[in-house]
């Protein structure tokens, strides 16, 4: 009788620890593996309206390209508290920095195919594109570019109107900032390029553009080998923003500075069309406003990071500040370069168009 009240009494408190469990494991973001609003929508048995009925939830996911302390990463955490607390809970952000999410490594491309909800970061379409090269062939500056971004603007609407082509909208743009040249040689003029080996990207008007300086290209090593590369001597220089040659700590083996004002940095909040079409007009008035939020909290951030940088830059490299004659004649020689490859690949029309809308 006793063994049977011991069994007995097992399975009542087996059972109990089973409902325990359930009970801990119910409701929104119980799982380990985080599952976007897509996931729901892939399966046509699911639905949001069968999630817990104490309180309802959309995860979704955001991606960027940046490590822990850059502004971006700065940027997507404020944004993802802003949308939480203001939604009280009702949308929850999953982010994955540096590229991190899978083997899709969170591209804008992603956004465009329904993958994933949102980005932070820039876009392989021609607005952004001939946007970044500017500096390269006119003397449009940073603040300026910024001015001419702003969401009631002539250039934001072709931005847009390119981006919803893609299935994808923008939400917001980040301040632009120049690439910078670092070197291991004396940069003191434009004729100081002939020879240099430069680690690029492998685009071809990246190629294009330091070959007319009569500069040696590279794509060979990608920004994990890059610090290595430097190291061992295997290129001469590289180009970057700034918070990434602090970050990756390539003053280490760099001893110059060169600010070449060749080209931007230019990143923005990107939103699937599709999900963004599901959201009632009051939450998406909530998505603007964390956007709104997250990009002026973030700008002060950046101002403060890029401070910090200069000071870290200043102990460690010298800094060269070409003369405005270099200046123009970079733009005479590889600007005018690029802009003839940005005019072959995306017509001579709509690169006129970008021009125009600046003035």
């Amino acid at each position: 009788m006793k063994e049977i009240r011991r069994n007995h009494n097992r399975r009542v408190w087996s059972t109990g620890l089973l409902l325990l469990c359930l009970i801990l494991l119910a409701g929104c973001g119980a799982s380990e593996t985080p599952v976007s609003w897509f996931s729901y929508h892939e399966e046509e048995t699911v639905s949001l309206d069968a999630e817990s009925e104490e309180k309802e939830c959309t995860t979704l996911i955001l991606t960027h390209s940046q490590e822990e302390g850059s502004s971006i990463y700065e940027m997507a955490e404020i944004f993802k508290e802003r949308l939480e607390a203001v939604s009280d809970g009702k949308y929850q952000v999953e982010i994955y920095p540096a590229n991190t999410y899978g083997r899709i490594a969170g591209n804008y491309h992603a956004v465009k195919s329904g993958r994933i909800e949102m980005r932070i970061g820039g876009n392989s379409d021609s607005c952004m594109d001939i946007l970044s090269w500017l500096p390269a062939f006119t003397d449009v500056e940073p603040e300026q570019m910024m001015e001419k971004l702003q969401p009631d603007s002539p250039l934001y609407a072709l931005i847009q109107e390119e981006c919803e082509q893609d299935g994808c909208r923008l939400l917001g743009m980040m301040s632009p900032m120049y690439r910078v040249l670092t070197s291991s040689r004396k940069i003191s003029s434009v004729q100081d390029f002939s020879g240099l080996t430069i680690r690029t990207v492998e685009r071809e008007g990246d190629t294009r553009f330091w070959s007319q300086l009569g500069a040696k290209p590279t794509s060979a090593y990608d920004i994990d080998q890059l610090y290595t590369a430097l190291q061992m001597g295997l290129v001469d220089a590289e180009e970057n923003p700034i918070e990434v040659i602090c970050s990756r700590k390539f003053y280490e083996y760099q001893d110059y500075f060169v600010e070449t004002k060749h080209r931007f940095l230019l990143n923005g909040f990107f939103i699937n069309e599709t999900f963004w079409d599901s959201l009632p007009e009051m939450d998406q008035g909530i998505f603007e406003d964390a956007v709104s939020y997250a990009l002026r909290e973030g700008d002060i951030y950046a101002q403060e990071k890029q401070k910090e940088y200069e000071a870290l830059i200043g102990e460690n490299m010298e800094i060269v500040e070409l003369s405005e004659e270099d200046h123009e004649m970079i733009r005479q020689t590889g600007g005018a370069t690029v802009k003839a490859w940005l005019e072959e690949i995306y017509g001579t029309e709509n690169v006129q168009k970008i021009l125009d809308s600046l003035e």
